[in-house]
């Protein structure tokens, strides 16, 4: 995976077939989170069986993401969160708005999904597109927040140095293969958080003739 760049018209990075399906799979999961279903918004086509796809195990793991480990009531509550302190405001507003809003990050979602499954390795984010693609890898960074039970910054620190240490990024050069689910949920989540960062300075240093 490599770092977004700006580009005429918006912006360019690459991504190795295994990561560009990784990350369509997680934001299915999560647009089903939401209540709404990716056959909905784009017609997909069908996928290799299971039993001959070398992938497969890795998107086994990620199947379900919204049913994972912590309860969905957690994810769902970074994903939508409360608006007001006052519990019955709060509930009120979640009635008004939950849908609106679910739709609306379902949408971005989609744009993302859109992105990685082009034919080659490259992924480009158009400027019209780069808002709902923030905002799609960020609700794809709270669900496995969620999963990971991320709390805080030391929670982030210690999850990005297992991670380093899985894919060799640590500058000891031991790179390994991913044990267990958990690992993976690790590497994924410092993964959409490095990319998403290199978005966003890639955003910050355009020149406005871009």
């Amino acid at each position: 995976m490599e770092a977004f760049r700006p580009w005429r018209g918006g912006y360019l990075s690459k991504a190795q077939e295994t990561e560009r399906r990784l990350l369509a799979r997680m934001a299915c999961d999560v647009v089903e989170m939401l209540g709404h279903s990716m056959a909905d918004l784009a017609e997909r086509e069908s996928s290799n069986a299971a039993e001959a796809d070398p992938l497969a195990a890795y998107e086994a793991e990620l199947s379900g993401v919204a049913g994972g480990r912590r309860p969905i009531d957690d994810a769902m509550f970074r994903l939508l969160p409360d608006m007001s302190e006052d519990p019955r405001q709060a509930e009120a507003l979640r009635e008004m708005t939950s849908a609106s809003l679910s739709a609306a990050k379902a949408e971005h979602l989609f744009i993302l999904w859109r992105s990685v499954n082009g034919a080659t390795d490259d992924v480009w984010v158009g400027n019209e597109d780069m808002p709902g693609w923030i905002s799609a890898i960020n609700s794809i960074r709270l669900v496995l927040a969620s999963r990971l039970d991320i709390q805080g910054e030391e929670d982030g620190r210690e999850i990005y140095e297992v991670a380093q240490d899985i894919t060799g990024a640590n500058g000891k050069g031991n790179q390994r293969e991913v044990q267990t689910p958990d690992e993976l949920l690790r590497v994924l989540y410092t993964m959409v958080t490095w990319w998403q960062e290199s978005l966003l300075l890639a955003a910050r240093n355009k020149t406005p003739h871009r």
